[in-house]
C-alpha cells in the first residue's frame, strides 16, 4: 500500500521472452530483405571472408536483369574471384542467411542495451522515490 496522495507504481508490464525473440528475428528479416534487396546488395560482399576460399579473395555482386512479358526480374548472385580470374559462384542464398544472422544480433544487442538502460532507469527513479518518502512508518504496537 501507498501513502495518500502519493502515487502507486504503475502497472506491471510482463512479457514473454519468446514473443520479444520472434519479434527480433521477423523484423531482422524486413531488415536483412530491405538492406540486402533493395538499399545495397553489395553488402553480401562482407560475407567473402567467411564463404569464399583463400585462393578467391574477391567477392563481386552480379545483377542479371531479365525482361519478362510485363516486368524485369532481377537475379543477385555473389561471386569469388582469384587472381587469374577463375571464379566461384556462392550464390545469394548463403550469404543472405549469415547477413540475417549479423543483423539479427546487431538488433538484439541494441534491444539489450534498451532494456537494460530501462531497467537502469526503473531502479534509479525508485530509489530516488523511496530516499525521498524517507523510512516506512511503523504502526503502533497493540493495546496490551
Amino acid at each position: 500500500m501507498t501513502a495518500p496522495g502519493v502515487p502507486g507504481p504503475g502497472p506491471v508490464v510482463r512479457s514473454n521472452p519468446l514473443v520479444l525473440v520472434a519479434i527480433l528475428l521477423f523484423a531482422s528479416v524486413l531488415l536483412t530483405g530491405s538492406l540486402t534487396w533493395n538499399l545495397w546488395p553489395g553488402e553480401a560482399r562482407l560475407t567473402a571472408p567467411l564463404l569464399c576460399p583463400d585462393d578467391r579473395p574477391d567477392a563481386l555482386v552480379v545483377a542479371r536483369h531479365e525482361r519478362v512479358v510485363s516486368a524485369t526480374a532481377t537475379d543477385l548472385t555473389m561471386v569469388c574471384v582469384g587472381p587469374r580470374g577463375q571464379v566461384t559462384d556462392v550464390g545469394f542464398l548463403l550469404p543472405t542467411l549469415v547477413l540475417w544472422v549479423a543483423h539479427a544480433v546487431a538488433m538484439g544487442a541494441v534491444l539489450l542495451l534498451g532494456i537494460g538502460a530501462l531497467v537502469l532507469r526503473s531502479r534509479v527513479a525508485r530509489r530516488r522515490r523511496r530516499d525521498r518518502l524517507g523510512p516506512p512508518a511503523t504502526a503502533p504496537p497493540p493495546p496490551a
